[in-house]
């Protein structure tokens, strides 16, 4: 399906527009909600949901849209091109293996307990930074004891254990070991007399050296645009549901990339909010909607990933867009007390493990109007402009809160779904209220008799999430900030850009490619995809990236035009 150019869009569609003053979080186009929809419309009206839009601060008919950035394809059907510095990757990956087998086999118990002693004991230590008199800190502390009687126990049984192992089998694991960290460039000497857990921390200290040292390149190009079938369906939606609503291309400038959080896999193969090694160590490019280039160095723990010969998946990005226009002077001062009891609206547990909201969630957290008892911050205005003292009070609070271990990532289509479902099911309807994007979303599918597919469309949006452990949270109880906001005019504003990159990887041409629309509903995260790799039939016989990479080519599963498909993890 062919895909037109921006420019296109503009001249045949909607105009863009010369001011714009958006509100920087997305939200989706106003549905009827005292009338029903049209059984025939209905395939239009799940795209036009799952497209964010951002609402105008002065004219609330007013939204903007931004088409969704697509991975390019040249003319070689190539989307992405990727070296990597195979030695490193090789090593790595095998470093990384053979340090599992001597966690499992010594002091496994140790490691993870004492993750859990440094974990509470940062909770403790916010917690009192905070709020001295916080009622949490004596249950916290009760916690942390009984987590250092399990630390204490632990390192008496990894001592004995270690005795127990013959000592051969532990001096030629570490032998390879010492082999492979030579092979790319670093020393790691053994000890005579040193204690397993002290060598482990060193060996896991120069594991993170060697990953986060340059591992290799990925370069290609995106794009924004809509499919034909695409346009006619935003005219659909707007001829018959939303004539007095105004729908313009946002006029962005230019274009930038960040790096998002990857959530990792334990050693038991469980999905955790850990603080990974980062993909890249620099993301580089920019451009237009109308074309960007990206050149992303990646570091050797993400080029471990992508040697592997992936199976569709999301890479780790997200894209920031700039608009030029001016934004008046403002001076305000940020308040929030996240009391005790406190739960984040619109949360919801994914895996079992995992909290995840949506970006909505903290410009909820601010009161919109004076005298709200249920927002935990207040944005007072001291001078001037009340909607720039706004954006800038919820960029404030996502960088406190992003210390705090709660980190934007990216969802696979199935675990989006069960968020969006939770939210459903816990939602409780306000039809006096305004558009309040997926509330709206809700309450309009109810009324055309679709409410069990609400949560399936809403899952198509490309907006990434805000996400944390579960146990993590109780990080935020107690938590006061206090920001003076100030701001003199400017020309720019920076929003979030709205993402549908898919990379999957093609045994014929040896390269990563754009996902296709039914391998981009089935793509997952990178470190899901890395994990399903990792555990596929073509790489049980290697903890070699390089070697699975070359397995996958001929022992894979593919489709006709010979992408890898998923397998299940």
């Amino acid at each position: 399906m062919q895909c037109k150019s921006l420019l296109t869009i503009v001249a045949g569609m909607m105009p863009a527009v010369v001011f714009a003053y958006p509100k920087t979080q997305t939200t989706t186009l106003p549905l009827p909600v005292n009338q029903s929809m049209q059984q025939g419309d209905k395939s239009a009206i799940d795209f036009v949901v799952s497209m964010p839009v951002y609402q105008d601060h002065v004219d609330s008919t007013q939204y903007y849209y931004v088409p969704k950035l697509k991975a390019a394809v040249n003319a070689d059907g190539v989307s992405a091109t990727f070296t990597k510095n195979e030695v490193a990757v090789s090593s790595s990956s095998q470093i990384a293996d053979l340090s599992l087998k001597l966690s499992n086999l010594t002091a496994e118990e140790y490691f993870n307990i004492r993750k859990v002693v440094t974990d509470l004991q940062a909770i403790i230590d916010n917690a009192i930074k905070w709020n001295p008199n916080d009622p949490n800190i004596p249950v916290y502390q009760s916690y942390l004891n009984k987590a250092l009687e399990r630390k204490k126990l632990a390192e008496t049984n990894a001592s004995s254990f270690e005795k127990s192992i013959p000592g051969g089998v532990l001096t030629s694991l570490y032998n390879n070991i010492a082999t492979f960290f030579s092979s790319a460039g670093v020393v790691f000497p053994i000890y005579n007399n040193e204690s397993i857990s002290d060598r482990q921390n060193r060996l896991n200290q120069k594991l993170v050296d060697l990953n986060s040292s340059n591992g290799g390149l990925i370069t290609g190009n995106i794009y924004a645009g809509f499919t034909a079938e695409e346009l006619v369906k935003i005219k659909t939606y707007k001829g018959n549901y939303a004539q007095n609503v105004k729908i313009s291309v946002i006029p962005l400038s230019s274009l930038s990339f960040e790096s998002l959080t990857e959530l990792q896999y334990d050693a038991n193969g469980v999905k955790s909010q850990r603080a990974g090694i980062p993909i890249f160590s620099s993301l580089k490019g920019g451009g237009t909607l109308t074309g960007a280039t990206f050149n992303f160095d990646l570091t050797t723990n993400g080029a471990v990933s992508f040697a592997r010969n992936l199976a569709p998946f999301i890479p780790p990005i997200a894209v920031k867009g700039v608009i030029t226009q001016q934004v008046p002077a403002y001076r305000a001062t940020l308040d929030c007390d996240f009391g005790p009891g406190l739960v984040i609206k619109d949360r919801s547990i994914i895996n079992k493990q995992v909290a995840v909201f949506n970006d909505n969630s903290i410009s909820n957290l601010i009161a919109q109007q004076q005298g709200a008892q249920q927002s935990p911050c207040r944005i007072t205005v001291l001078s001037g402009d009340s909607n720039a003292a706004q954006m800038a009070g919820v960029q404030a609070i996502e960088k406190e809160i992003a210390a705090l271990q709660v980190q934007k990532s990216n969802l696979s289509t199935i675990n989006k779904g069960q968020y969006w479902q939770q939210v459903q099911q816990n939602q409780t309807v306000d039809r006096t209220a305004q558009n309040n994007g997926y509330q709206n979303v809700f309450q309009a599918y109810q009324q055309s008799g679709w409410t069990n597919t609400a949560a399936q469309s809403l899952a198509k949006r490309p907006n990434p999430f805000w996400q944390t452990s579960a146990t993590d949270l109780t990080t935020l109880t107690g938590l006061k900030i206090h920001k003076e906001l100030t701001g003199t005019v400017s020309s720019k504003i920076e929003i979030s850009v709205p993402t549908a990159i898919c990379f999957v990887w093609n045994v014929k041409s040896r390269a990563y490619r754009a996902c296709n629309e039914g391998e981009q509903e089935k793509s997952v995260p990178l470190a899901d995809a890395t994990q399903s790799a990792k555990q596929s039939q073509s790489c049980q016989v290697t903890q070699d990236a390089l070697q699975c990479g070359i397995n996958r080519n001929t022992g894979a599963p593919v489709s006709q035009e010979g992408n890898i498909l998923p397998e299940d993890l």
